[in-house]
């Protein structure tokens, strides 16, 4: 990761292969090697993307200054959905050279890569505060749905909130990682009209082929 900083990336896309999470914990002797070595790769990667994310933060609340010698770099992680794999894909399958098997690999990775699209275009459309974007990058009957510290929207769907999605209020906060595998996540802040300050929620957005079809806003992720 460090090579890669060095040559002052805006963005790194950080294809997952190990998964975060298994179903159901191995067994056999090959299955707990292979989640061992999964998990130390899957700790090395998550320490160096968090040591990003700090800098970041630094960055955006003035704590470094941009002569500092660090710049921001938004960071997204694609990985495929548990609900896409096949069954039988374990251990042993990294040796597997069957054509259809990898046909089939190639194919679910070419369906993650339009939801990693879709998603970064509806992302791109929302930073911009562009609505025609936005509705290109949503499916018409798109649905909308919120729990606090969002405020409810009037419940006409995604598409009827465009003015309220692209004023500006509902901002991504580039310094925290976006991750896409069955759904979109991204941390997002919002005014809290109270206090006169800005909380912390979760977008999550659903997908129906490379279009949007559903927008979840809600609390963040436990720390």
């Amino acid at each position: 990761m460090r090579d890669l900083l060095a040559t002052d990336p805006d963005e790194l896309w950080v294809i997952q292969i190990n998964p975060q999470r298994i179903e159901k914990e191995p067994r056999t002797l090959t299955g707990i090697a292979d989640r061992r070595n999964g998990l130390a790769g899957n700790l090395s990667l998550y320490q160096e993307l968090g040591f990003i994310e700090t800098i970041d933060g630094l960055l955006a609340d003035g704590s470094l200054s941009p002569d500092s010698g660090y710049s921001h770099v938004t960071v997204r992680i694609i990985e495929m959905p548990a609900g896409g794999l096949p069954r039988f894909l374990g251990p042993a399958s990294k040796m597997n050279r069957d054509v259809g098997f990898l046909r089939g690999l190639r194919e679910q990775g070419r369906a993650q890569a339009d939801r990693f699209l879709a998603a970064l275009a509806f992302e791109r459309a929302l930073v911009a505060g562009d609505g025609d974007a936005l509705r290109a990058a949503t499916t018409p009957d798109a649905a909308l749905s919120t729990a606090p510290p969002f405020p409810p929207f009037a419940g006409t769907g995604l598409r009827g909130e465009i003015a309220a999605m692209t004023d500006g209020r509902i901002r991504i906060d580039t310094t925290r990682k976006q991750i896409a595998g069955g759904t979109a996540t991204w941390t997002v802040r919002i005014p809290d009209t109270g206090s006169g300050s800005t909380v912390t929620g979760q977008a999550e957005a659903l997908f129906d082929g490379p279009l949007v079809r559903e927008l979840r806003l809600g609390p963040g992720p436990p720390h």
